[in-house]
């Protein structure tokens, strides 16, 4: 069990073992608004709130150990430094632990991520109270059902991440089997691309970063344009390259080749704490002029896990109708609905003031 009293200690303890290897952030920050500097001085007086940089990954691994969660991505501490990469934060107290961070896509915005912790009924209201102060807005992220009985939340709808639509998770082993109806377009695929020449090799992100970020730049040329084009190919999968270099991050994934030229990759987060489930993160190519590409390359990504005894993938949710229809047709073993509340209570105090 998490002992409180010793979580200063421990966290920082992991986090300065941790920073002499690796080699600074993977992902370029953009500036701070004057509210986003206002609460870095804010958390700063309190010794019960670390910050979690990317240099701290024992620091961030200890504090996923504290609870397994069904939604698999917040066990990742890869999806954790992703999402946090403008700034992110664990309020260790009476026997919780909460990861918090900056909105990664829009400005002066925190979201903060279910507790980790055995409580049946944590308390939230502290860390709220303190964010509060900032000015920002307050979002509780990911959340599968209202976030506790301490205090007052209002479902709101989520319009810019990834769980606007169901987190799936699919049976590697089944998507390979290819049995029964629900892989009709999965044995179709394979069949039409049996007779020509494709093939996968596993990244390298030291020797394949620029085919990498050549297959990016196609993709995202259509892609709409976040905070300060922060998630486009220059920045958000270099800055995933470099991390997948860091021998500490657990990253990995493959090329997919046709006629000897890459046409696309898939990238995924290897489980951790002796769990069978990886959480993938990336799968693009520099073409949608062939059908079902990429569906192959999610069939290609199973077999690569399969070699190394994971079980499962969990394709994450969508932002999209299209991306979630996609998405299904590897007929899902797990399906989770997620949401984002606002804390009425921190909405109130903030009016007032």
């Amino acid at each position: 069990m998490f002992q409180m009293s010793n979580a200063s200690y421990t966290l920082q303890t992991s986090a300065s073992k941790t920073a002499s290897h690796t080699g600074g952030s993977s992902f370029q920050k953009p500036d701070m608004t004057s509210k986003e500097n206002r609460l870095q001085g804010i958390l700063a007086e309190h010794s019960f709130i670390l910050p979690l940089e990317e240099d701290h990954l024992a620091a961030l691994k200890y504090v996923l150990s504290l609870k397994f969660s069904d939604d698999y991505f917040c066990n990742s501490p890869v999806y954790m430094i992703i999402t946090g990469r403008r700034g992110m934060w664990v309020y260790a107290k009476n026997e919780i632990a909460v990861i918090f961070c900056l909105h990664p896509n829009k400005k002066d915005t925190i979201l903060v991520f279910p507790a980790y912790t055995q409580q049946d009924n944590p308390d939230y209201s502290e860390l709220l109270a303190i964010l509060n102060k900032s000015g920002l807005r307050i979002e509780m992220s990911r959340f599968q059902d209202i976030p506790s009985q301490n205090q007052q939340y209002r479902k709101i709808p989520e319009h810019v991440l990834d769980w606007k639509y169901p987190s799936h998770t699919i049976d590697c082993h089944k998507v390979l089997a290819k049995e029964g109806k629900d892989f009709g377009v999965i044995r179709q695929t394979v069949n039409k691309f049996a007779k020509q020449n494709v093939t996968t090799r596993r990244i390298d992100f030291d020797a394949h970063k620029n085919i990498i970020l050549s297959i990016a730049n196609v993709w995202t040329q259509d892609s709409p344009e976040y905070f300060e084009n922060y998630d486009l190919a220059s920045k958000y999968f270099k800055g995933l390259c470099k991390l997948g270099a860091n021998k500490h991050s657990h990253i990995d994934g493959i090329l997919l080749y046709m006629e000897g030229k890459p046409v696309g990759f898939s990238i995924w987060d290897k489980p951790y704490n002796n769990s069978k489930i990886a959480c993938h993160f990336a799968s693009q190519l520099n073409t949608k002029n062939i059908t079902n590409l990429s569906t192959l390359l999610i069939y290609k990504s199973c077999e690569e896990l399969v070699k190394h005894n994971i079980d499962y993938l969990c394709l994450g949710g969508s932002e999209t109708d299209g991306l979630d229809r996609y998405k299904r047709k590897f007929a899902p073993v797990h399906s989770m609905h997620l949401k984002t509340y606002k804390p009425v209570i921190a909405t109130q105090n903030k009016n007032a003031a």
